[in-house]
């Protein structure tokens, strides 16, 4: 192959090289799509008021916890569930759970728990809505609770938990 032949198709290797490596000016290589995403916003649920039990139905001759008979407590508490527009409260519902320290339910106490003078059905309360829930809580000490009160106070704390409503399938 003669000198000139190769120097012809190096320059058009040289040429095509260059021509399919460059870019004019209007040509455009790439694009962005761009949209609005939506985050949304949590369900969320927290006390509105605080705990404030008031002693009912008591035979306490010397005013102290553990002489009395069957004691009973009573107190309303309001939970705020937050539902954002976007979100639905249609499959929720709100298990309520107490806990009276160094007691154990059932076994020491019971407790109860009314919406609006009716009483919740397993301390579930399946009509969630957006704002104020109050509840009124009654705490029933039992004979067994005797021993284990110490002569001062005992700390109460009420849980309102949202959570799927179990499916009735």
């Amino acid at each position: 192959m003669k000198k000139k032949a190769i120097l012809g198709f190096m320059t058009g290797a040289a040429i095509v090289a260059a021509t399919t490596g460059s870019y004019a000016a209007w040509d455009k290589l790439s694009d962005t799509s761009t949209t609005t995403l939506n985050i949304g916003k949590p369900i969320t649920i927290s006390p509105t008021t605080g705990l404030a039990f008031d002693e009912t139905a008591v035979n306490d001759t010397n005013s102290k916890l553990y002489e009395a008979t069957n004691p009973s407590y009573e107190a309303s508490v309001t939970f705020t569930p937050v539902i954002p527009a976007n979100r639905s409260a249609d499959n929720l519902e709100i298990e309520l759970e107490t806990t009276v320290g160094g007691l154990t339910k059932d076994t020491d106490y019971t407790v109860t728990y009314e919406e609006d003078g009716k009483a919740l059905d397993n301390n579930i309360d399946k009509t969630v809505s957006s704002g104020a829930q109050t509840y009124s809580v009654k705490i029933e000490l039992k004979d067994s609770a005797v021993t284990k009160i110490p002569d001062s106070d005992v700390n109460v704390s009420v849980t309102a938990t949202l959570k799927e409503q179990a499916s009735t399938n």
